[in-house]
């Protein structure tokens, strides 16, 4: 069986949407690796930064590394970051998400991403950028 992993570095984010009422959100990243249809890859992981709590524009500056036994990395088509708002004990807000086709991932990557709207689970458009 292929092994194959992929490490992603999620640096931090900037200008984020206010998902709580004190003006600020609790960030944090869930990262996904996608299959040519947008379904999640069971074998690549899914992944979550720390929360950064009250903050527009928070700095986590983690990596992961995506892949176990089993993972082939040609069934990958790209990786997803969900930006979401942690609210405890209620369903976490999406802020939004970037979605990052493999196929660009050939060199290592150091740019920011335009945050978007997940149309089917957001009410406002996005904002904000993610590195």
């Amino acid at each position: 069986m292929p092994m194959q992993q992929l490490v992603v570095g999620i640096a931090g984010a900037r200008d984020l949407l206010m998902g709580d009422l004190n003006g600020s959100s609790d960030p944090f990243v869930q990262l996904t690796v996608l299959d040519a249809k947008g379904e999640p890859l069971a074998a690549g992981g899914s992944f979550k930064t720390r929360v950064a709590k009250k903050t527009l524009a928070p700095e986590w500056n983690e990596t992961f590394t995506l892949g176990s036994r089993g993972f082939d990395l040609c069934a990958a088509t790209s990786l997803r970051f969900l930006v979401l708002d942690f609210d405890g004990l209620k369903r976490d807000d999406v802020l939004g998400v970037v979605e990052v086709p493999l196929d660009l991932v050939a060199c290592p990557m150091d740019d920011w991403y335009r945050i978007v709207k997940v149309p089917e689970l957001m009410i406002c458009d996005a904002k904000g950028e993610l590195h």
